[in-house]
């Protein structure tokens, strides 16, 4: 099985970088793909993108924990740190990424949130690069449009 990564993933995203994203999103819309879901994957391919959403809905979650386990005054700070946590974080990463272009309009709510937590999850566990390689097999440009290497 090969192992795919962005050839330009980086943790401080200069203007070349964000440029090359934004690109690839406005050449890659969802009109490309067989279905809205496989283009919420396309633009969470970058590992370090899906870091950032990982972590935050690890953190999100704990917050919502917290609130159902205390039910007290700290319960509405508890649900707006969950809330920020769990779609804040990704939102804040799409704009430093790609310039907000790779998120999703609200209208797409009830299909992107079961479809980022499974894309988290298949991160999390380490089953996500088998996913992928599916994807790429049902989607072939995506290699040339990550720049992806595979090893």
């Amino acid at each position: 099985m090969k192992k795919y990564r962005p050839r330009n993933t980086k943790w401080r995203v200069d203007s070349a970088t964000r440029a090359k994203n934004l690109k690839r999103v406005s050449t890659f819309g969802p009109e490309k793909f067989e279905n809205y879901q496989d283009y919420f994957f396309f633009v969470h391919i970058d590992p370090i993108q899906r870091f950032w959403h990982s972590m935050g809905m690890i953190v999100g979650i704990f917050f919502f924990i917290m609130l159902f386990y205390s039910w007290s005054l700290w319960s509405f700070l508890f649900y707006v740190l969950g809330v920020f946590f769990f779609y804040g974080i990704g939102v804040l990463s799409h704009a430093y990424y790609d310039g907000h272009s790779g998120k999703s309009e609200i209208k797409y709510f009830h299909i992107t949130t079961p479809t980022v937590i499974k894309i988290n999850l298949l991160t999390l566990t380490g089953l996500y690069q088998n996913y992928l390689n599916g994807f790429i097999q049902k989607y072939p440009f995506t290699v040339e449009a990550f720049d992806l290497e595979g090893k």
